[in-house]
């Protein structure tokens, strides 16, 4: 699925095999359940949303590898915040 494929994504959906690429992770692909949806940023010509997502039948070797990122990206905005 596209974000240009001209169709909605729903609250509650179901997205089987999304890829997601993480910077020093690689691509991975998991299962996604749409939690929230929120205009963000409105515009006149167009609207942005913004989808909260819940990871679905994730594998345990997937998970640790989101972990980790996350863990990354904390790490540099901690560092960033000290100077």
């Amino acid at each position: 699925m596209s974000p240009h494929d001209g169709r909605s994504i729903l609250l509650n959906e179901l997205i089987d095999q999304c890829r997601i690429h993480l910077p020093g992770e690689g691509t991975i692909e998991v299962g996604l359940k749409i939690r929230h949806i929120m205009n963000f940023g409105a515009k006149k010509s167009f609207t942005e949303l913004r989808y909260g997502c819940m990871f679905v039948n994730i594998e345990p070797d997937i998970q640790t590898r989101i972990q980790r990122y996350i863990l990354d990206v904390e790490r540099e905005q901690r560092a960033r915040e000290r100077g």
